[in-house]
């Protein structure tokens, strides 16, 4: 993290040597550049806006494409402002900090956000890029108001704020010639993403990767519901929080990438989609030390990158279309299932790729779904659970009709549910039944109290109570409760303890509030 508290030099300039990758004389025309961007956001995240003042900043990678770059901005609040930070970090404060009593203290704390950056261009001046950005806004507000309340989606982080810097033409009225403006888009900022947890300690257990799919079904199913796809469903932009929480982030960047890719040509893949990996690692700045956390297992021998998007995105130039292949003009809610199978088979193996551009376009080339690259095959066979792996292997499907939504397979992979039961037509009536496994060697990999006690409960803890002490007294009250719908067993002297410990007025109440 680098800190810009009682430095003399200005934050753009640091930032735009950041950006540029120099340092020194060298990196002064790109600095002063990066200045001006930079102030764009300065001006917006005011004392008027927030309460406060950048003071720290540090680089974020893996990113999503060479073009993106990702930064974890430290805001400083020296005055308590319920709702201008509430807007900014799009969730309500914590219930300790009480309006009435905070709200003119002069109290100072900090807050961050993640500020995710990139260029818009257009080579017919400056109309046609307006029009596209004009769009982009009104994409951006629809998706925030359909998206920010975490009551109604509590697995979904939008941008909550996005700014657009000047424009690089010298002459910005000029209708013809290349010009390009950067985009930032605002979030708040996460404790990890799912690729930094696979390669963080303590790993991950069999029952917490579990947890963390029953989350990613009901999140995805969540965002199709709503009417949303998200277009690049990756581990870096699947958010945890501390205690796991599942969150997926980077919805609506998709408006600003293009939906079809030439199979002859990866640059436009690589611009828009590939994961930075460690294409810094081991480098510096010039701007002092940065906190940089790179997970293992993104790269493989061959340098090449994982690859999550489905096949059908990809086509070939030139080739006579006819009537059963076309182009594709739209995201479609099919797309994130194959990438959320991408995402689990990454999951079940400690981070290890589900499939690299090649290997993804060998699997299109076959064009038989029984047929899959030899690597694919024995990644799946490394999961431990049939169900599982039966599941996964199905989200891969090449045929993007036969790949069922997120809700069946969180039926199939539940144990309340028979590994032989068939799709429902009345979801998707023009879809033949589907068996998914007809048999399993192994329990289901989704235990019924998931549904019905712990994600209740700690779903109360994401939209309900943010004070930490208050979390700790829900817990204790449901100690009881959790460890004989996890464990199966009654521990009265845990119960004792802890009912002697928050104290029976606390205890009455959330009883009361249950039989409410």
């Amino acid at each position: 993290m680098y800190n810009f508290e009682n430095r003399t030099t200005s934050v753009g300039t640091t930032f735009g040597i950041a950006i540029g990758g120099v340092s020194g004389n060298a990196g002064l025309n790109a600095a002063a550049a990066a200045d001006v961007l930079f102030s764009s956001i300065l001006k917006d995240l005011n004392t008027s806006a927030l309460g406060g003042q950048i003071v720290g900043m540090s680089r974020l990678w893996p990113g999503s494409g060479r073009m993106m770059r990702s930064y974890r901005i430290r805001v400083k609040v020296p005055r308590i402002d319920p709702k201008s930070v509430m807007a900014a970090v799009g969730s309500p404060l914590p219930s300790d900090l009480g309006t009435n009593s905070l709200s003119s203290a002069a109290l100072s704390f900090t807050i961050e956000l993640t500020c995710k950056s990139f260029i818009v261009r257009s080579e017919k001046g400056e109309s046609p890029l307006r029009k596209a950005l004009t769009e982009g806004d009104a994409e951006l507000k629809k998706l925030r108001a359909i998206l920010a309340d975490p009551a109604v989606h509590p697995h979904i982080l939008p941008y909550v704020r996005w700014i657009v810097g000047p424009s690089s033409s010298m002459n910005p009225s000029a209708t013809m010639g290349p010009v390009e403006r950067p985009l930032y888009l605002l979030r708040q900022h996460a404790h990890a993403s799912l690729s930094d947890r696979l390669a963080s300690r303590p790993f991950l257990t069999l029952i917490e990767k579990n947890w963390i799919t029953f989350q990613l079904l009901n999140a995805l199913q969540s965002l199709h519901d709503a009417g949303v796809c998200h277009g690049h469903l990756t581990t870096e932009n699947v958010l945890l929080t501390s205690w796991n929480w599942v969150m997926i982030s980077d919805v609506g960047c998709q408006h600003f990438k293009p939906v079809a890719l030439p199979d002859d040509d990866p640059g436009l893949w690589i611009h828009w989609f590939e994961g930075r990996g460690r294409e810094f690692g081991g480098g510096n700045t010039g701007v002092g030390t940065q906190e940089i956390t790179v997970g293992s297992g993104h790269l493989g021998s061959n340098g090449e990158k994982r690859c999550t998007l489905p096949p059908e995105r990809f086509f070939t130039p030139g080739l006579v279309k006819d009537a059963t292949k076309t182009t594709p003009t739209e995201l479609a809610y099919s797309m994130d299932v194959f990438s959320l199978g991408c995402v689990l088979i990454e999951l079940f193996l400690n981070g290890e790729r589900a499939l690299d551009l090649g290997d993804l376009m060998e699997y299109r080339r076959q064009g038989d779904a029984s047929n899959m690259p030899l690597s694919l095959k024995q990644k799946l066979d490394k999961i431990e659970s049939s169900k599982m792996r039966a599941a996964c292997r199905h989200m891969l499907s090449l045929d993007p009709s036969s790949r069922l939504s997120p809700v069946d397979y969180l039926d199939r992979l539940s144990a309340s549910s028979s590994s032989s039961i068939t799709h429902d037509a009345r979801r998707n009536p023009k879809k033949p039944d589907v068996k998914i496994s007809s048999h399993s060697s192994t329990l289901a990999p989704i235990p019924e109290c998931f549904k019905t006690t712990l994600y209740p409960l700690l779903l109360r803890l994401r939209i309900e109570i943010n004070s930490p002490d208050a979390r700790i007294a829900l817990i204790a009250c449901k100690y009881g409760d959790v460890i004989k719908a996890t464990v199966g067993l009654k521990d009265s002297w845990g119960v004792m303890y802890f009912s002697r410990l928050i104290g029976p007025t606390l205890q009455l109440l959330e009883t009361s509030a249950k039989t409410d």
